[in-house]
């Protein structure tokens, strides 16, 4: 790649008279348009690439991007994996350098308080778990200057735009689905969560749609008791599911799960019971997961488009970075059938 020198060299004058040229920046300094302009033909003669992090740093620019992740999804669902693979595409297609730190509580979030700042990083993506407690904190560096988005299923705040997901259409088209495989009692599995009723609100409209009866059986509580949340979303919680249904006596043809991994575990627990997936009961998980393709019968899923959110997240940031406004938007989830809804 040729060089400022490589240049310089060329048209006989200073690497100086070079840079001013090229990046506009002549100021009071005096050149004839016609060196100017060999100059120019020179460089794109040679196919001359300014330095990123040259042209930012003139610009009082890091060209880097702090990544802050509170880990989602459990084990194995790749729901980090994705999103981490988002960003950097994102990031590296606009010339971005990524500072990325894990952090689980608020305690280690703020062991990170002096790098979030303008000499470290231009701005500032908040990825996963949100933390409400932090809001306060956040708006502090907002105020001092650093842009911050964040990549979360709902917003933490209004004046921190976030990359969501249409959380009612994720109920709102995982019962359509079934409902369309002819379903008529379908369950929906209820576990902690800010986004758990605005799923099951998305769920009550396609059963009304449909004229189908709203039956608070079928919105059982997944492992009420559990201190670690994971565990709700876990394979035993549905197994768990399944069995205290069939205990109670609820009669269902359908289960929509909020993981795959407890997707699997009423299917693991259907079978064991002799109840055929997805001849009498029809299952759908959620995350399109690569358990899906591993479960003994492939899995229906929803995906959350956790690469396309990231990347919108990205291009978010760096509109705050370029001084323009951004709005929070929700991207919406898409359904992918597989055999355990056929």
């Amino acid at each position: 790649m040729a060089s400022l020198r490589d240049i310089a060299d060329e048209v006989g004058v200073s690497i100086s008279l070079v840079s001013r040229v090229l990046n506009n920046r002549m100021g009071s300094t005096g050149v004839r348009p016609e060196l100017a302009e060999r100059i120019r033909a020179s460089a794109a003669a040679m196919n001359y690439l300014p330095n990123p992090a040259a042209v930012a740093l003139s610009g009082g620019r890091q060209n880097v991007l702090g990544i802050f992740i509170h880990r989602i999804g459990i084990d194995g669902s790749g729901t980090i994996e994705r999103t981490i693979e988002g960003v950097s595409l994102a990031a590296r297609a606009n010339h971005q350098r990524l500072l990325t730190s894990f952090y689980t509580d608020d305690d280690d979030f703020q062991q990170h308080d002096p790098i979030i700042r303008k000499t470290f990083m231009d701005g500032l993506l908040l990825v996963g778990i949100r933390h409400p407690e932090l809001v306060s904190k956040l708006l502090s560096y907002r105020e001092r200057g650093l842009p911050i988005a964040t990549l979360h299923d709902e917003p933490i705040h209004d004046d921190l735009p976030n990359a969501g997901l249409d959380q009612i259409a994720i109920g709102r088209l995982t019962t359509e689905h079934l409902i369309e495989r002819g379903c008529r009692r379908i369950v929906f599995a209820c576990v902690r969560g800010i986004v758990m009723e605005q799923r099951i609100t998305g769920y009550r409209k396609a059963l009304r749609h449909a004229g189908l009866v709203d039956d608070p059986e079928l919105l059982p509580k997944v492992r009420e008791q559990t201190d670690q949340l994971h565990e709700e979303y876990g394979p035993e919680s549905g197994r768990a599911l399944v069995a205290g249904l069939l205990e109670r006596g609820v009669t269902f043809d359908g289960v929509i799960a909020q993981s795959d991994a407890q997707a699997i575990g009423v299917i693991n627990e259907l079978a064991a019971r002799r109840i055929d997936v997805p001849g009498q009961v029809r299952v759908i998980g959620m995350d399109n997961s690569p358990h899906c393709l591993l479960a003994r019968v492939p899995l229906s899923s929803i995906s959350g488009q956790l690469r396309e959110r990231a990347s919108t997240a990205i291009h978010m940031l760096l509109q705050l970075i370029r001084g323009e406004a951004a709005a929070s938007v929700n991207l919406q989830p898409r359904l992918i059938a597989r055999e355990s809804t056929a």
